[in-house]
C-alpha cells in the first residue's frame, strides 16, 4: 500500500477510535492551514502521547483558517476538549481530563516530564500541568488540558477541529 492508502487506513482506524470519545469521525478540510513552526525530529506515533523536554512546552502559530493557535514543539496543532474541567491559574482548583482510556489512543495527552512546570513561548500565557490518575503530568494553558489530534500527520494540520462538536483546536 502506498503514503497515500496507509494514510487513509488511519484516518479509517481514527474515525472508528474518535466514536469512543463522542467524536462523529468526520475531519475537517486543511486546506490552507498553514503553521510557521516547522517539525523538529520523527513525529510520534498515533497512539502515543507527546511527552515534552524541559523546554517550551507550547508555542503560538499562525493558521490561515483559526489564526493564531497552540501547537506543541513539532508544530503540531494542539486542542481542548469540552468533557475536561478547568482548573484555575491560582492552585485553588486542578484541571481534570475527560479523555481516558481509549479516547487517549485518538486524543494523545500533551505531557510533561520535565521538572518544574512548562515554559510557554512568545503570546503563551498561564501554562501549567495537573496530575492524571495515571501520574504523568498534563499541560494545560488557563487551566485547560491539552491534546493531539492522531488524525493530524504534519504540523500545520487541523484535522480534528469540531470532532463530535466537542474537540476543539487551542487558541491562546
Amino acid at each position: 500500500m502506498g503514503d497515500r492508502g496507509t494514510r487513509w487506513a488511519l484516518v479509517v482506524v481514527v474515525a472508528v477510535l474518535t466514536s469512543a470519545c463522542g467524536g462523529s469521525g468526520e475531519t475537517t478540510s486543511t486546506a490552507g492551514a498553514q503553521a510557521t513552526t516547522t517539525a523538529a525530529g520523527p513525529a510520534p506515533t498515533a497512539a502515543a502521547a507527546t511527552t515534552l523536554p524541559r523546554t517550551t512546552a507550547v508555542a503560538t502559530a499562525s493558521n490561515t483558517r483559526f489564526g493564531t493557535i497552540l501547537v506543541d514543539p513539532t508544530g503540531r496543532s494542539l486542542y481542548f476538549f469540552d468533557g475536561d474541567s478547568a482548573g484555575d491559574d491560582y492552585g485553588y482548583s486542578a484541571a481534570t481530563s475527560g479523555c481516558t482510556g481509549a479516547c487517549l489512543q485518538t486524543w494523545p495527552a500533551l505531557l510533561f516530564t520535565g521538572a518544574g512546570v512548562p515554559v510557554g513561548g512568545a503570546g503563551v500565557a498561564a501554562v501549567a500541568t495537573f496530575e492524571r490518575p495515571d501520574g504523568t503530568k498534563q499541560v494545560t494553558v488557563s487551566g485547560k488540558p491539552l491534546y493531539r489530534y492522531a488524525g493530524d500527520f504534519q504540523a500545520g494540520e487541523v484535522n480534528g477541529d469540531g470532532i463530535g462538536g466537542v474537540w476543539h483546536v487551542a487558541k491562546p
